[in-house]
């Protein structure tokens, strides 16, 4: 193939913005871009192919600090991946493939980033299935419940501009269960569900009688899985505690009627405490039509073992 494929440089910033524009998807501005690829405290993954000067494929990961099996280490989620096509009978050869297996070889390992993943379909998901050793972690679930009409606002729920020191405290609470979870502490959360260019979630926080944050869930309104809801984008609260969580709960379900929503709805791991709570809490368990797949590094952290240990919410996913 006559492209050259390296890892994007900082001069490559127009070109590689031109080509997203056109190319990809999922349409990014700018400055969103820019806040994932540049403000990420886990770091930058990202590489490209050109065609002489010329900028005509581009494979990212954006990378997460996560806590496994006892140790940190990163998860990334591949994002904003366009290339031209190959010519017939040469798919080994693809752009695209070349640019992920590049990637890869230069940060995947046991002892680096361990886990690959996205939401790939149709022509996206034959390739890194076939090609890249892409398999299916779930076909994901969500968690629906009707917006009541009206209710009373819980006391107790405070509004969370930023998150400080204390977001580490309640995530070591939490992390305890989960076999693997991206590190929710006051860098990630930040960068992650306040600092997003126009797309800043709405965060409800429970303190105790001294102060400390027992537990916290942020919210988005927007469409995603064929549903124009309300979405608990994350949720942080220990088990032990069903009052938080329920005060919580309320909280958002004023939040979203104040949006004008009908439906609230979340995405938790089917083997947390909290899965089954909210179904007993009147939520009904709905299939989005996506499936979560990964790439795994190493070998006991396989697809099985990512299903069954791995803390996995909506935060997680850019496209939220």
């Amino acid at each position: 193939m006559p492209f050259v494929v390296r890892e994007v440089r900082e001069a490559d910033e127009p070109s590689l913005l031109t080509g997203l524009e056109g190319r990809c998807a999922t349409r990014r501005s700018a400055a969103e871009w820019r806040w994932y690829s540049h403000a990420n405290p886990a770091g930058r993954r990202a590489f490209v192919a050109l065609d002489g000067e010329r900028i005509v494929g581009h494979y990212a990961v954006v990378p997460r600090r996560v806590w496994i099996a006892g140790r940190e280490s990163v998860f990334g989620e591949v994002v904003d991946a366009f290339a031209p096509r190959a010519a017939p009978g040469l798919a080994r050869e693809l752009p695209y493939v070349r640019l992920a297996r590049a990637l890869a070889a230069a940060h995947a390992s046991p002892g680096g980033d361990l886990v690959y993943y996205g939401f790939p379909a149709g022509a996206e998901w034959r390739v890194a299935n076939g090609l890249l050793d892409h398999e299916v972690v779930r076909d994901q679930m969500v968690l629906v419940r009707a917006v009541p009409s009206a209710s009373a606002a819980p006391s107790g729920v405070v509004r969370l501009e930023r998150f400080d020191h204390q977001a580490r405290w309640l995530w070591d609470r939490c992390c305890g269960r989960f076999g693997a979870g991206a590190i929710r502490d006051e860098a990630a959360l930040n960068w992650r569900l306040v600092e997003r260019p126009g797309a800043r979630c709405e965060i409800l926080g429970v303190r105790d009688a001294n102060g400390v944050l027992r537990g916290f869930a942020a919210l988005r309104a927007g469409q995603l899985a064929g549903r124009a809801a309300a979405w608990i984008v994350d949720w942080l609260v220990p088990p032990e505690e069903p009052d938080v969580g329920a005060l919580l709960l309320a909280a958002a379900e004023g939040w979203a009627r104040g949006a004008g929503r009908d439906e609230l709805c979340t995405v938790l791991p089917e083997w947390s405490p909290w899965f089954d709570a909210l179904q007993r809490a009147g939520f009904l368990v709905v299939p989005s039509g996506l499936s979560l797949s990964a790439r795994c590094f190493a070998r006991k952290f396989d697809e099985v073992w990512l299903r069954e240990n791995w803390w996995f919410t909506l935060s997680d996913v850019l496209s939220v």
